[in-house]
């Protein structure tokens, strides 16, 4: 509690220090110029301080001001009617424009933008209006003065005196008012310096000589300052040029083309002239700085972007709603083969896959692929394609819609994915050691194979391949011996097989091979006793001489009217029989006879 309360006394005693020193010395100034209000800051000098405070804090600010404006009236003898009604006009306009600046958020953001320039000065405008008629009434009620012309000379000098305060204070800048000494003295800033004296003291005497508001001169220097952006620089020019030539007008040193006005209206025309012709410059240096911020910023991001596109593993394409590319990076020029100079920034979609076409890396009708995409990005939808290029490299594209009604396309190799996908295919369907055909395989192909047969009533044959004594050979000479066996029995059967059969190894020193040509059973027969005698071979492996022969069953059907399970179960029989009849030979089974027929002896 004992800190919160000494808080408020120490904010209070601030307020009222700052605000009773500013008062004091605009009285003074106007008692010594002929009671003449050139200057009244303290008003807002009081908003800036309770913008920089916060909202907590702005009635003791308030209430500081008030005491402080009563004590400087009763300094100065003034009666009680002024010594009320001025404090009470001045806190009415602090309380007003500081509800207008927090609804309008400038205690956050200030005045960034020449709109937001423009809604500073509407606030400070209307705030002024009720503050001028109360301190209007007092002047009448108490010296008789017009109320007409006395408020419009309030209203026209609390504007005035406040942009004054406002401009510098919203313009200011850390990194402008920290700036070091030497290059404020640099030689380039001197010689700016010299040439803005120039053309002032120029522009004076020509506006002298055509008898035109020697204020009007003003607009030079703030306008040099505000096409280069430099916003503080213009509001502090504004300011103190403003300041300057008020006294100057006190003074007697400045010019008027009305010699008539009295000292009053001749301050009073200075001062709005003076904001006339500055406060243009100060919305064209916002609107400059501005614009050279949004310069800044996207090239900034413009790097971000760069720096993004150029480390991405993927491909980047943008394409407008007119289908023509407006961004893309190195790797989407790698992905399909292109070169920098066949890319350029508005070439077409087509453009680029006839480039590609030419190049043998796309196949099809690129206006159907473009056709194609737009249908699926119009509806919000994004659009996938893989593209097979000449090289044999597999390109992956997902086209995804833009809220200006183009796309965007990311592209990705995924030549070792289908590679490994492939690979992994092959080897779920075949043997590993032999590299033939697997059971999986076979299942699958014979199932086909027969319903082929069966449509179309053609001959099948199914021939089931044993080799003897294997186990022996495996187990005398070791796996190693073995494996080169089977490897040797599979490419034996696949040379002597039709180029339309298939030859799978079904486990162990099992094989089968389905024929679907060679079917008649002269060509059974040829062919089955060829892998007889083929497979019927004294062999070196390994340094061991293995003696190598097989048993063969054949089952087969004319016109293939026959079921999947009979067939292999007919073919198993034939195997078997072939077997008990002393092994190196093979039996033939007939659906047409039903019988096993003998065709070759052991040997």
């Amino acid at each position: 509690m004992t800190v919160r309360i000494s808080n408020v006394a120490s904010i209070f005693s601030l307020g009222f220090v700052v605000y009773f020193g500013l008062a004091v010395a605009s009285v003074f100034l106007a008692r010594v110029s002929h009671d003449v209000a050139v200057f009244w800051p303290a008003n807002a000098v009081l908003v800036a301080m309770a913008l920089s405070f916060g909202r907590r804090e702005f009635p003791i600010l308030l209430l500081s001001a008030f005491a402080a404006n009563v004590s400087t009236q009763f300094v100065y003898g003034d009666n009680w009617q002024l010594a009320v009604g001025f404090p009470l006009a001045n806190s009415f306009e602090i309380l007003a424009v500081y509800i207008g600046f927090q609804f309008a958020g400038f205690q956050n953001n200030g005045t960034t933008t020449p709109q937001r320039g423009l809604l500073l000065l509407a606030i400070v405008a209307l705030a002024a209006i009720p503050a001028a008629a109360m301190g209007a009434a007092t002047v009448t009620t108490v010296f008789g003065a017009p109320f007409t012309d006395t408020f419009t000379h309030w209203w026209a000098g609390d504007i005035v005196s406040s942009m004054i305060v406002y401009l510098p204070v919203f313009a200011y800048r850390r990194s402008a008012a920290l700036q070091k000494l030497s290059v404020l003295l640099s030689r380039p800033v001197i010689i700016e310096c010299c040439l803005l004296v120039a053309s002032f003291a120029f522009g004076f005497l020509v506006l002298l000589a055509l008898h035109l508001p020697p204020a009007i001169v003003l607009v030079f220097p703030t306008l040099w300052l505000a096409l280069k952006g430099r916003v503080f620089e213009v509001a502090m020019a504004s300011s103190v040029l403003s300041l300057g030539t008020s006294a100057a007008v006190v003074m007697g040193f400045w010019p008027s083309l009305a010699a008539e006005l009295v000292l009053r209206d001749a301050v009073f025309q200075q001062q709005t002239l003076a904001l006339f012709c500055t406060f243009p410059s100060f919305l064209i240096a916002l609107a400059i700085a501005n614009f050279e911020t949004s310069q800044e910023n996207l090239e900034a991001r413009k790097k971000v972007l760069d720096t993004t596109l150029t480390n991405m593993n993927q491909g980047v394409s943008v394409f407008d709603k007119n289908h023509r590319l407006v961004l893309w990076n190195d790797k989407y020029l790698k992905c399909f083969g292109m070169n920098e100079t066949d890319v350029e920034k508005g070439v077409s979609f087509t453009s680029l896959l006839e480039l590609q076409r030419n190049n043998g890396d796309f196949d099809g009708d690129p206006v159907d692929l473009q056709n194609t995409i737009l249908a699926r990005v119009s509806r919000g939808e994004e659009h996938f394609a893989e593209t097979e290029l000449g090289s044999g490299r597999f390109i992956k594209s997902v086209h995804s819609p833009t809220p200006e009604g183009g796309w965007i396309g990311t592209h990705e190799d995924v030549t070792e994915f289908r590679m490994l996908e492939k690979r992994l295919a092959h080897e779920s369907l075949h043997d590993v050691m032999t590299g033939v055909p697997n059971r999986r395989y076979f299942e699958r192909e014979f199932t086909d194979r027969l319903i082929v047969s069966q449509l179309e009533k053609k001959p099948i044959a199914l021939y089931t391949i044993d080799l003897d004594k294997f186990k022996m050979i495996n187990d005398t000479y070791g796996h190693d011996v073995g494996d080169d066996v089977l490897l040797w029995a599979a490419t034996t059967i696949k040379r002597i097989a039709g180029e339309h059969d298939f030859v799978a190894r079904m486990g162990g020193d099992e094989f089968i091979m389905i024929g679907s040509e060679n079917t008649h059973v002269s060509q059974i027969n040829r062919t089955a006793r060829r892998l007889c005698d083929e497979l019927d071979r004294t062999m070196q492996f390994k340094g061991n001489m293995c003696i190598c022969r097989a048993s063969i069953g054949v089952a087969y059907s004319v016109d293939g009217q026959i079921s999947r399970h009979d067939l292999l179960t007919q073919s198993d029989i034939a195997l078997y029989a072939a077997k008990q009849a002393g092994r190196g030979t093979y039996r033939v089974y007939d659906f047409a006879t039903g019988q096993h027929q003998p065709m070759r002896d052991a040997s």
